[in-house]
């Protein structure tokens, strides 16, 4: 076995490590969580589904495909609601090798700097810590970057391929319409061939089957939405330009330095993109999707959060790591510093990772419903939910897997569950929640 695997080995166990380490502390069991897992069991109790959760843009819903995958998931863990971001996390690993096979078409040592900042990287361990159909385009972005480039693959299988995974990503999120730029540039490339073309777009198309279902037997309620959103542009073009711009710049580099400011944040960004002509020419996937995923602030009227532009996230760490690796070709020297800094970045990151809290995580919340279950004097146990807006999500879900008869009420409560623990006073702590049993008051 070669030094560059070993290497490769010892990094893909950090990734394994960086993921896994007290994963229930960090990650939430929120509304989006609560949502896919009660919907996954609906589909295991015979009653399927066409549309997805509604999206942030309201009337505007994304595709069942990712439900029906949870569903599975939570058939093999019998609902636990571990499972879902171990999953993801496992994902997170499977990213890091991809990262790895996309970097190393430079040289080896570009792909195990991808591979071993984003094992390291505290922004991208969030994001492979949590369980939300965003969090996934990022995986399917590194698969389809690589499928593009795979020359051992006809051209025709690769458009096939990226295709597939572009259709299955834009029904799952709209942030996965960064991945159809991919697809279209293969296609460019292939001539005049009518089949391929065809098929691609029929791969594309089938993951949107259902969404189209829905539409046609409620009179085309998502197209309405769609349509109303675009008619109406609550920002100018300009504007919505500047701010991507702000949020895109923002987001890459903070993937590097945690703690970041905006201003620095942006100039640096700015400053490094000057430097990525050469890795630009020998990666052009990446900088295909280095630039479609900012676009989105065409259809999206307003400030675009952060996770729409993740696509991105992937083509902008490669090209800034392929750019220092071939700088640092031939020269021990330059090896030797690039080495010494991802050291440093690999400690500040831990140690923003090590620091992190979350307070409301779904270990927590696992605490106090066991503290429900433990002290409860018969069934069915009444909560009283005492919460800031959008925080009294995901003690629904978990109760009833606790197998606790719980009804939540305002009036005459057993238990009082206050987020944040702040709202009120004595019972119980665990993390940010405060738990007060009615005997107790």
């Amino acid at each position: 076995m070669n030094r560059q695997r070993i290497i490769l080995i010892g990094i893909l166990l950090v990734a394994v490590f960086t993921r896994t380490y007290r994963i229930n502390e960090f990650t939430g069991f929120d509304f989006d969580q609560e949502l896919v897992m009660t919907s996954a069991q609906r589909i295991l109790e015979g009653k399927p589904t066409l549309i997805g959760q509604e999206t942030s843009i309201p009337g505007i819903f994304v595709g069942p495909w990712y439900t029906y995958l949870v569903a599975v998931l939570v058939l093999i863990s019998n609902g636990n609601p571990d499972f879902l971001p171990l999953f993801q996390a496992v994902l997170g690993v499977v990213c890091t090798y991809l990262f790895y096979l996309v970097g190393k078409r430079s040289s080896r040592f570009a792909g195990l700097s991808c591979a071993f900042t984003y094992a390291v990287s505290d922004r991208m361990i969030r994001i492979d810590q949590s369980s939300t159909p965003t969090n996934g385009i990022v995986f399917l972005s590194l698969l389809a970057l690589w499928l593009a480039g795979e020359t051992r693959l006809s051209r025709s299988a690769r458009l096939l391929a990226t295709s597939t995974i572009a259709g299955f990503a834009s029904q799952m999120h709209p942030s996965g319409f960064a991945l159809i730029i991919l697809p279209i540039f293969l296609l460019l490339g292939s001539g005049r061939k009518l089949l391929p073309a065809m098929l691609s777009l029929a791969a594309f198309f089938f993951w949107f089957t259902p969404l189209v279902a829905f539409d046609l037997r409620h009179s085309f309620l998502i197209l309405k939405g769609l349509l109303s959103h675009a008619a109406v542009p609550s920002y100018s073009l300009v504007f919505r330009l500047l701010i991507v711009t702000r949020i895109a710049a923002t987001s890459w580099f903070r993937i590097i330095i945690p703690a970041a400011s905006t201003p620095i944040s942006v100039l640096l960004t700015l400053f490094v993109l000057v430097f990525l002509r050469g890795a630009i020419r020998v990666h052009r996937f990446a900088a295909l999707l280095l630039i479609s995923s900012p676009l989105v602030f065409f259809f999206y009227n307003g400030p675009v959060p952060e996770y729409y532009l993740f696509p991105s996230f992937v083509g902008f760490l490669l090209l800034v790591l392929v750019s220092v690796s071939s700088w640092v070709t031939g020269s021990p020297l330059r090896t030797r510093f690039v080495v010494l800094m991802l050291a440093i970045f690999w400690f500040v990151n831990f140690r923003a990772h090590t620091q992190a809290i979350n307070p409301f995580s779904l270990q927590q919340k696992k605490n106090v419903v066991q503290f429900i279950k433990t002290n409860r004097e018969g069934d069915p146990v009444r909560i009283h939910l005492d919460t800031d807006y959008g925080q009294a999500s995901g003690f629904a879900y978990l109760l009833r897997w606790a197998d606790v008869d719980a009804v939540f009420t305002n009036e005459d409560p057993d238990f009082t569950i206050s987020i944040p623990d702040t709202r009120s006073l004595g019972g119980m702590t665990f993390g940010g929640i405060r738990v007060r049993m009615a005997s107790a008051i």
